[in-house]
């Protein structure tokens, strides 16, 4: 079931959060149709009450939870042409200071999630002959910042997927992109 309005079909993922939301709204004005995706749906909820944008609640730590809301927007929307990743964690403990389970999640939640976006969205943009997916890396991967060793790595991650992902997809038409913002 397609909607009615014609913009650009974006998928945001860590709609709930500052950058995302922002971004949600932002993408809203500009008259595409935005699918606000996070885990938190009473989070959600409110977006989609401010803004009458339709949501997905998964995790996408979880690959299959990602293909599955990927499939899920092609079957309403028909099409997907640009995926914003928002995902992440703002981890700020030294390595000396970091867990096995810490460290897990940080990648997970930071550099894994990006990796499933990419993988769920560039055999339909390769499809429809392109689109566009911006991953959220850091300030923090480029510059040396104390007790970021977790974060800095992680994100350090996403920007050399950015960077091969571009180069495998360019032929395809999909462009992939990072913004990497400092402390937000």
């Amino acid at each position: 079931m397609s909607s009615t309005h014609s913009g650009p079909v974006s998928l945001v993922l860590g709609a709930t959060g500052g950058i995302g939301g922002a971004l949600s709204h932002h993408l809203h004005e500009r008259g595409h149709r935005v699918i606000a995706a996070g885990r938190d749906q009473g989070r959600l909820d409110e977006l989609a009450e401010t803004l009458g944008v339709r949501t997905l609640a998964f995790d996408a730590t979880a690959f299959e939870e990602v293909d599955a809301a990927v499939e899920e927007v092609l079957r309403q929307e028909g099409r997907l042409d640009g995926v914003a990743h928002c995902v992440g964690t703002v981890f700020l403990r030294p390595a000396h200071r970091t867990d096995p389970e810490q460290w897990q999640e940080v990648l997970a939640t930071n550099l894994g999630s990006a990796f499933a976006v990419v993988r769920a969205v560039t055999g339909p943009m390769m499809k429809a002959k392109g689109g566009s997916i911006v991953l959220t890396a850091s300030a923090a991967a480029e510059v040396g910042m104390a007790n970021h060793e977790a974060i800095a790595a992680a994100k350090a991650g996403v920007a050399g997927l950015v960077r091969s992902a571009a180069a495998t997809y360019a032929r395809f038409g999909v462009r992939v992109n990072a913004v990497a913002p400092g402390l937000v």
